[in-house]
């Protein structure tokens, strides 16, 4: 589970910024807390913890506030994508032609 959000965790565009700022260890830190928040024996302190943390990690929406941080949507992107879908497949160009 740990090295599954661990990827997920890096995929996120908050993963730049936590490379930028050298937080490998606080990412890794909030994922074996998170880890262990889930299990049914997991204490409230711990669960509050992972909340803090989360907010500090920019994961949580008042997080992102609080850091400033914002997503900007990729427009690029989109439109790649929007050109993508108007291009013909190679099966739909051909053409059956009269002898």
């Amino acid at each position: 589970m740990e090295l599954s959000l661990w990827a997920e965790l890096w995929h996120k565009p908050q993963g730049h910024m936590w490379a930028a700022l050298g937080l490998k260890w606080q990412v890794a830190a909030y994922v074996r807390a998170f880890s262990e928040s889930v299990l049914p024996e997991a204490s409230a302190g711990l669960k509050t913890a992972v909340l803090r943390m989360e907010a500090e990690l920019g994961l949580s929406t008042v997080g992102m506030g609080q850091l400033r941080w914002q997503i900007a949507t990729d427009e690029v992107s989109a439109q790649r994508d929007e050109v993508k879908s108007k291009r013909q497949s190679s099966r739909e160009r051909l053409r059956v032609l009269d002898a």
